[in-house]
């Protein structure tokens, strides 16, 4: 595949993207199918990076995602000791006529047992996060502008929570002084008692004994049982104990795009994108976002918002780790999410055009113009003289065009510089044909900007030669290294007007 590595960009928290695009339909398709086979895989991992995208524009370096925290559980034994002294009622009867005595009195025994119960501790390590991807300004297989601009840079971030200990339902040892008597009789050591039979004669006085035997001793359940001048030897509920665990959200990046506004395929676009990483983010479960970066986008020359919820209809855009933290409302032993990270700046790094080597199997065909990288400014998309830095307004015809356009191309045969001869011009040689003015093609020239923004990081403007010298026209110091071959299109990209655009 074809690409352009600039030298280092260096590192930034405020930018200005300006460039054409044209995606073919294909190379979409082609995205998404990609998006679709890992997503139908049985278990499918992490995505790797640029997974189901059409680059643009990549540079930066990777992050981390979010650590992940392993319990480790360590388990004590305890055993409690319980001595008891329990006692429970003989019954004895006796008697001559016309008498009838009923004894009780206390058997006892001594004795005493020990029981065993668990109880846990967990403590955690944390294993960083993997890779994941770089900053980058892409579309997906379904058209979505996506924009993803990474800090390396981690925040503070507290929300997580898990078990920190364990214990079983249990009861504690102690001395048990136990008497288990009848419900008729005050306790232990109620004994004796006397019943005169209600007749004279034989029968009435056994009958008499025999309902007492039978129906107050022989079926009373001793139940009513007084533990008096017992200690300890009480019930302990288990119970579970949570609070805030080590971890933390992954590096912070801002990733957004418009919402609801596709990139056709086969078609020319203008894209602005602007970001100010500057403020940081910073957010609390209990108090919800109170800080946040700005990132402003345009397509076709139409404003669109950025922010999501609970940010949305407004350019507010925020680390994923400040959006967890925000809805993280804590509860009983967990306290509410909280994070903050300052300044978030973009590390120095090369710029891919439309990649960089490292993920060169995700390059797809693409067509691009007039690209320019202004860093330490910010432009708001939503101002219209903003957007004519880098599109006009609407013509006679509905047609808008670069504000800076290239030269205009002849379409007559060329042979290209390291091409072998090509005498069809519709094979497309690297170096096209092209009418004066050839000022751009000055390799001491340098892009001017503009008085409101200055002179770019990186400018391939102003025709199809710096992007096959290869020759950025910025103010980046060092060599732009071409890999594999670029050819030019025709004729000037554009949008609206009677005619496709793009020609």
């Amino acid at each position: 595949m074809s690409y352009l590595t600039t030298p280092n960009l260096p590192e930034f928290s405020k930018c200005v993207i300006s460039f054409w695009v044209r995606v073919p339909q294909a190379a979409m398709d082609a995205a998404q199918q990609e998006q679709d086979d890992f997503d139908n895989q049985d278990d499918p991992g992490d995505p790797p990076p640029l997974l189901g995208l059409v680059p643009f524009l990549v540079f930066g370096q990777e992050g981390t995602g979010p650590s992940s925290s392993e319990p480790q559980n360590s388990f004590t034994s305890h055993t409690e000791s319980t001595t008891f002294h329990t006692c429970g009622m003989h019954v004895t009867y006796g008697g001559s006529f016309p008498t009838a005595t009923v004894n009780w009195y206390p058997e006892c025994f001594s004795g005493g047992y020990t029981e065993e119960w668990f109880s846990t501790t967990v403590s955690y390590s944390t294993t960083p996060g993997k890779p994941t991807n770089p900053s980058y300004i892409a579309v997906d297989g379904g058209g979505n502008l996506q924009c993803n601009f990474e800090s390396t840079q981690l925040g503070d971030f507290s929300g997580n929570c898990g078990l920190l200990s364990a214990e079983g339902a249990h009861i504690t040892g102690g001395h048990l002084e136990e008497c288990c008597t009848y419900e008729f009789l005050s306790g232990c050591d109620a004994g004796g008692d006397s019943y005169t039979a209600p007749g004279t004669d034989f029968c009435s006085i056994m009958l008499y004994v025999f309902w007492v035997l039978t129906y107050r001793l022989l079926t009373a359940v001793a139940a009513n049982c007084i533990f008096d001048g017992s200690s300890g030897h009480e019930h302990v509920d288990g119970k579970l104990t949570s609070g805030p665990i080590p971890g933390d959200m992954g590096t912070g990046a801002l990733n957004f795009g418009p919402q609801g506004a596709p990139l056709s395929g086969d078609t020319w676009h203008h894209v602005m994108v602007s970001v100010d990483m500057s403020s940081g983010c910073a957010s609390s479960g209990s108090g919800g976002i109170s800080q946040s970066c700005t990132a402003y986008v345009a397509i076709d020359d139409v404003d669109y918002k950025t922010g999501i919820y609970p940010l949305e209809d407004t350019n507010q855009v925020v680390t994923a780790g400040c959006s967890v933290a925000a809805a993280t409302e804590g509860g009983g032993d967990c306290p509410p999410g909280s994070y903050s990270i300052g300044s978030m700046t973009v590390p120095s790094a090369p710029v891919g055009i439309p990649c960089v080597e490292k993920y060169v199997g995700h390059i797809r065909k693409i067509e691009m113009a007039e690209l320019l990288f202004f860093t330490d400014v910010v432009l708001d998309t939503s101002q219209e003289e903003n957007r004519r830095l880098f599109i006009t307004a609407p013509g006679k015809d509905g047609k808008q065009i670069p504000t800076n356009p290239s030269p205009v191309y002849v379409p007559t045969t060329k042979t290209a510089v390291g091409d072998p001869p090509i005498w069809d011009w519709s094979t497309g040689p690297d170096t096209p044909a092209f009418v004066p003015p050839l000022s751009s093609l000055d390799p001491t020239h340098k892009e001017s900007g503009n008085k409101q923004l200055g002179t770019p990081e990186i400018g391939f403007a102003a025709s199809s030669i710096p992007w096959q010298s290869p020759m950025n026209l910025g103010k980046l110091k060092g060599d732009v290294v071409k890999t594999g071959r670029i050819k030019a299109y025709f004729p000037d990209p554009s949008i609206g007007g009677d005619a496709p655009a793009g020609g």
